[in-house]
């Protein structure tokens, strides 16, 4: 699990590293995490560049797919 963030906490002001990998995360929550707008975190679902599953008519995000994008951001840029 990385030791950096892109944010300090989500609107419930639970520390973003706190999430354990296998909890879905709503939109609003990611958004947050990742300081994003909701539209932007349903692009990067939509665009296959944000792994996510729905439940309903809700869209939920594993925290481990969160680190992953964050990751994958990290060394495209260092690229």
């Amino acid at each position: 699990m990385p030791s950096y963030c892109l944010c300090n906490r989500d609107p419930e002001n639970k520390p973003a590293l706190s999430y354990s990998d296998d909890e879905a995360l709503t939109v609003p929550e990611v958004a947050s995490w990742l300081r994003i707008s909701k539209n932007k975190v349903f692009d990067l679902i939509r665009e296959a560049r944000l792994a996510s599953f729905a439940i309903g008519r809700s869209r939920r995000v594993l925290a481990r797919d969160v680190r992953t994008f964050v990751a994958q951001q990290k060394e495209n840029r260092d690229r």
